[in-house]
């Protein structure tokens, strides 16, 4: 799941049809049992790579 502010909308010069295609404000990592500690880091590290500005790591077991 993901975010994308309106301000970040406007700076662009066409608004993308269908599924966003650029850097996201918020994204969202839902935890699963079968993900590895690596694996989400690495999900993690990516979303910075590419812009994102803040990333919310949910872990449906806790509360």
């Amino acid at each position: 799941m993901y975010f994308v502010s309106k301000d970040r909308l406007l700076g662009l010069k066409l608004l993308p049809k269908g599924y966003f295609q650029g850097a996201t404000d918020l994204a969202v990592e839902v935890i699963y049992p079968n993900n590895t500690f690596e694996e989400l880091h690495q999900k993690i590290v990516e979303y910075f790579e590419n812009n994102c500005r803040l990333v919310w790591v949910i872990n449906p077991d806790k509360k």
